[in-house]
């Protein structure tokens, strides 16, 4: 959907460490960093911006997880 959508798109499977220390990263995708992040949540955890991160919205101050 990305591609139709026009974007370009570098698919990178890694493990849990490795994505959350480049989704930690400031840096531009040329540098290691990225400029989308595509992740799954299910069951409880989806459903309310409680328990959901990517839903709360607050920004660079927001705990990764939890």
């Amino acid at each position: 959907m990305m591609r139709r959508a026009g974007m370009n798109v570098d698919y990178q499977v890694m493990d849990l460490a490795a994505s959350l220390q480049r989704r930690a990263s400031k840096k531009p995708p040329s540098e290691g960093g990225w400029s989308a992040y595509v992740g799954a949540l299910t069951g409880v955890v989806s459903s309310s911006p409680a328990t959901n991160s990517a839903l709360r919205g607050n920004g660079e101050e927001a705990p990764l997880w939890g």
